[in-house]
């Protein structure tokens, strides 16, 4: 389940930076707020972005009645096709975005090479030296 998250989370990443579109999305309103299980408040927004309406949640607050910059897999999109952020943004920026924040994408930083040790390596290291014995 984890290693499906971050190949999901990766695969979104790489396709918002070499094939998101940057638009314009209006903060319209706050539609409503939900608590997360990770703890605190979603809140989610009603955008416009070219003519079109969308409800997209967000971990953080929006400043409403102003433009912010998305990203946007399609030209009419829903709310899993768009992130904040602009074309010219790093890749660990939008890959903050796809996660739910900077704090979340440092902790996938630091778990994929835990997983990557503790699934690969370290059962190899300890095969080989029980083979040498």
């Amino acid at each position: 389940m984890l290693w499906w998250l971050i190949g999901h989370s990766a695969s979104q990443t790489y396709l918002f930076w070499k094939h998101g579109i940057e638009k314009q999305a209006m903060v319209v309103a706050l539609d409503h707020t939900s608590s997360i299980s990770k703890g605190g408040t979603a809140f989610h927004y009603v955008l416009k972005i070219d003519d079109h309406a969308v409800i997209k949640g967000f971990l953080n607050q929006l400043p409403i009645g102003y433009n912010i910059p998305v990203l946007s897999l399609s030209d009419s999109p829903s709310e899993d096709d768009i992130i904040t952020g602009a074309k010219s943004d790093g890749l660990f920026n939008i890959f903050s975005a796809v996660v739910g924040g900077k704090m979340m994408a440092v902790i996938y930083a630091f778990l994929i090479p835990c997983l990557v040790i503790t699934t690969w390596l370290l059962p190899n290291v300890v095969k080989r030296t029980w083979e040498a014995k």
